[in-house]
């Protein structure tokens, strides 16, 4: 008897119309594992990618600065540039306390604004100007109908056109101003460089390195408040990930086990049939591990094109773009749902075995 002859094509057929509140079952189960298991794997592998993208708008991961605490090098600076990528983004900053002109110190800050701004996308700026002021900052000049002056080591230095700061931290006591008038008016080299380095913890940490064996003189420091949370929330997000997809599989394969075993219970006079008449117990396994694994096949199908769907809109309501459906996930799916169905199938197929057709056909 062959596993895809007529007959047992016939009776696989059979099976599936006459057992359809059973076949939907085992369907729906199987299908709610292939989905979960897809929207969980194509969110696993572009989990770390999305919440880096999240983490880098909070600003810098990386400090750098001189090791003896001075200014930084022109030479350290043209190195760290070097090292830097084209998507990263390094902020020098030369820091100065001035004057106001009621004489009240104010911390000023030569800086590139463009990068600054790139580099720190949650920063609030009110208008638009040559500097940024942040607003406590704000609050102890006095504007003039030529702007403000600010003076340092007594050099004067005016402000005409300004824009507001607002972040809510630090910054909202200092002026920022563009690092050449900076360094013209103050004299100043930069101190501190923030660096925000685009990739995971890993490229973070390989361009640390990088940085320390080309610049030796520098002191070059991870953020921790902003690399430790990123560590913590990557970790605990997948661990979540793995642990529901896991919960789910093994209540669905409870389900397909109880479905199978009551298709077993419900057509044992037909096995036992199929027995008398000649068929093998192999042969007859062979049957209903087909009954599984066709359902397994098509459950993978609907639930990877479902799973694609589901894992898109999580990625578009939670992280503002989509999940691009991937390829590569189907065949673990495919082949995982054939594990379920198989795992699932194994105590049936002891009852099956157990059917003795003398015993069933008895009377009949």
């Amino acid at each position: 008897m062959k596993l895809l002859s007529p007959m047992t094509t016939r009776v696989l057929t059979r099976s599936f119309q006459v057992r359809k509140g059973r076949t939907l079952t085992a369907l729906l189960a199987l299908t709610t594992a292939a989905a979960v298991a897809t929207a969980m794997l194509n969110l696993y592998v572009d989990l770390e990618a999305k919440l880096t993208t999240e983490f880098r708008r909070v600003g810098a991961n990386v400090m750098v600065t001189a090791a003896d605490r001075g200014p930084i090098s022109t030479e350290s600076l043209a190195a760290l540039q070097g090292i830097v990528r084209p998507s990263d983004i390094a902020v020098p900053m030369a820091f100065a306390v001035a004057k106001t002109q009621s004489g009240r110190p104010v911390v000023v800050a030569g800086v590139d604004l463009d990068a600054a701004r790139r580099a720190n996308p949650w920063w609030s700026v009110e208008g638009s100007g040559t500097a940024l002021v942040g607003v406590r900052a704000k609050e102890v000049l006095r504007y003039e109908d030529d702007g403000a002056v600010l003076t340092f080591n007594g050099k004067p230095y005016g402000l005409e056109s300004t824009a507001t700061l607002r972040t809510g931290g630090p910054e909202d006591s200092r002026i920022y101003i563009p690092m050449a008038q900076f360094s013209a008016w103050a004299g100043v080299r930069p101190s501190l460089v923030e660096l925000t380095v685009q990739g995971s913890a890993a490229e973070v940490n390989d361009a640390m390195s990088r940085l320390r064996s080309a610049a030796p003189s520098l002191d070059v420091q991870p953020i921790r408040q902003v690399t430790e949370a990123e560590t913590r929330v990557l970790g605990k997000t997948k661990a979540v990930l793995l642990a529901s997809t896991a919960v789910i599989i093994v209540l669905v394969v409870v389900c397909v086990i109880a479905s199978l075993t009551s298709s077993v219970l419900e057509r044992r006079k037909d096995f036992a049939v199929m027995k008398a008449l000649g068929s093998s117990q192999s042969e007859v396994s062979a049957i209903f591990l087909a009954e599984a694994l066709l359902l397994a096949l098509a459950a993978s199908l609907l639930g990877f094109a479902l799973g694609s769907g589901a894992a898109a809109a999580i990625g578009r309501i939670n992280f503002h773009a989509a999940v691009v459906p991937r390829l590569s996930v189907l065949p673990p799916v495919l082949i995982g749902g054939m594990l379920i169905a198989l795992i699932s199938a194994r105590l049936p197929l002891l009852r099956l075995q157990k059917i003795q057709p003398a015993v069933m056909l008895k009377g009949d």
